[in-house]
Parts: structure tokens; C-alpha cells; sequence
């Protein structure tokens, strides 16, 4: 849970930046240099965000593949091929 840290070093960021903004004695240098910093901590955010969304999809595209695997395995061939599809089937399950 490192992400939580990362997340109050940021707000605090956010705010001091802010506040150094309120007491407009800064130069334009240094405004700039604080909207530089703001826009690189918005785009490393929704960089971490994207990542961590593709490897929670690719964990999620693994457990399916196998719990489908394993599903798969379990069905006997020979009950497959008994089945007719019709109404008879539901009436003599090959179970």
C-alpha cells in the first residue's frame, strides 16, 4: 500500500504549490516551474493508474483462462456426445 503514501506526498504538493501561488510574490519563473510540477504529478498519476489497471487486467484475463481451463477438464466427453439436443436431454441427464 505504498500508493497511499504517494497520495498524501502529492496533496501535499498540491497544496503548497497552491498556497505559494496565493502569496503572488513569486516570479514567473517560479510559476511556471510550479505548473510544470503540477502537470508532471497529473500525468505520473494517469501513468501509475494505467499500469496498474493493465496488470489488474492481465490477473483478471489469468484467474479466467484458468477457472475456464479447469471447467473445460471437468466435463466428461462421453456425456457430451450422449446428448441429442432436444427435449429428451432434459428428461435423461447422462449425469
Amino acid at each position: 500500500m505504498d500508493y497511499i503514501i504517494y497520495i498524501y506526498i502529492t496533496a501535499f504538493l498540491i497544496i503548497a504549490v497552491f498556497n505559494f501561488f496565493k502569496t503572488g510574490k513569486s516570479l514567473k519563473a517560479t510559476k511556471l516551474a510550479c505548473w510544470i510540477l503540477l502537470v508532471t504529478l497529473f500525468a505520473g498519476g494517469l501513468a501509475a493508474i494505467n499500469w496498474q489497471g493493465e496488470l489488474i487486467d492481465a490477473k483478471m484475463r489469468f484467474n479466467l483462462l484458468r477457472e475456464a481451463n479447469a471447467l473445460a477438464q471437468s466435463v466428461n466427453p462421453s456425456h457430451v456426445k450422449a446428448l441429442t439436443f432436444s427435449e429428451t436431454d432434459l428428461k435423461n441427464l447422462p449425469l
